[in-house]
């Protein structure tokens, strides 16, 4: 009986002269980042990953729809090694972004997917769906060449 008088009570207040929001519809990518991961070891032997954002400069021109990227290797540390710095490349960086309020982006054709290690010697599309499903937008990203280590 408390149950059926609970869900009468919760499901009627949400539907009580509540106004329809509007959906987002911006397609925009707001920010790109680049960052490198490797396994590292701690001071007792446990492996773990290890994440180094590279410090980027990022041209976003919405007008044409296009992200110019160009990364930089941060300095060589304890963890982050000579060594190490040396395996970062074009072919192994992870890129990732924001987007508009609730938009939502996937590669288009054989763009990696973000937020895992890609190909980044090309230019890359992809795909942003607005928050009303129905507005999209391609968008193309280009990262410019590492510099070498």
């Amino acid at each position: 009986m408390i149950l059926i008088l609970l869900g009468t009570v919760v499901s009627s207040c949400l539907k009580s002269g509540l106004d329809d929001l509007p959906a987002y519809n911006l397609t925009k990518i707001t920010s790109f980042y680049m960052e490198y991961r490797f396994e590292a070891k701690n001071a007792n032997g446990i492996s773990y990953v290890e994440v180094v954002t590279l410090p980027s400069t990022v041209n976003i021109d919405a007008a044409n729809s296009k992200v110019t990227v160009t990364p930089s290797l941060p300095a060589a540390n304890s963890v982050f090694t000579v060594t190490e710095r040396k395996e970062v490349s074009m072919t192994n960086i992870i890129g990732y972004c924001s987007l508009e309020t609730a938009a939502s982006i996937k590669p288009v054709g054989n763009s990696p997917k973000l937020g895992v290690p890609g190909d980044w010697t090309a230019e890359r599309k992809y795909l942003v769906t607005a928050a009303d499903g129905i507005t999209t937008q391609e968008w193309t990203i280009k990262v410019n060449p590492l510099p070498v280590p």
